[in-house]
């Protein structure tokens, strides 16, 4: 009977912990998930821009190669605004946005700006001018939001 109840006593302990070792190893990564594109703002390439099918908004502006005047990376970022507020859809003289900051790298300056409504930001509208070291913005990723419901033709 002692050997039954030692033989028992064993099998629980290592049931026990195999059990306990299962439960505490790290859950597998699922490669199947994924972030998605928003389906509301799909988008056509032309030449050297990406364009928000909806609001005709340029999203991303690829080999800009434009020329602004050698300043800190903030004005060299609100000169290119301003002289292309137009393409961009932004409002002319710049009132809602709201400079964040400035990433330095080795080629150049990230320069951020974030779009607002009075003093609220609006989400997911964040603008990235990326100048080089020769003062000439070479990218522009571009989210700022119209009016809910504006298409511009």
């Amino acid at each position: 009977m002692k050997r039954l109840f030692t033989f028992l006593s064993l099998i629980l302990i290592f049931t026990f912990a195999f059990t306990t070792i299962n439960l505490a190893q790290k859950p597998v990564d699922n490669s199947q998930l994924e972030i998605l594109l928003d389906e509301g703002e799909l988008s056509e390439t032309f030449s050297n821009m990406r364009i928000n099918s909806h609001t005709g908004i340029p999203i991303a502006l690829y080999r800009v190669n434009y020329n602004v005047n050698p300043d800190t990376p903030e004005k060299m970022a609100r000169q290119y605004l301003l002289e292309n507020s137009e393409l961009l859809k932004l409002k002319s003289n710049l009132s809602d946005l709201k400079y964040l900051t400035t990433k330095e790298t080795r080629a150049g300056y990230h320069v951020h700006f974030a779009q607002s409504i009075g003093q609220y930001s609006v989400y997911n509208s964040t603008l990235n001018i990326t100048i080089d070291r020769n003062s000439k913005v070479v990218f522009v990723m571009n989210g700022y939001k119209l009016a809910y419901g504006v298409k511009i033709e």
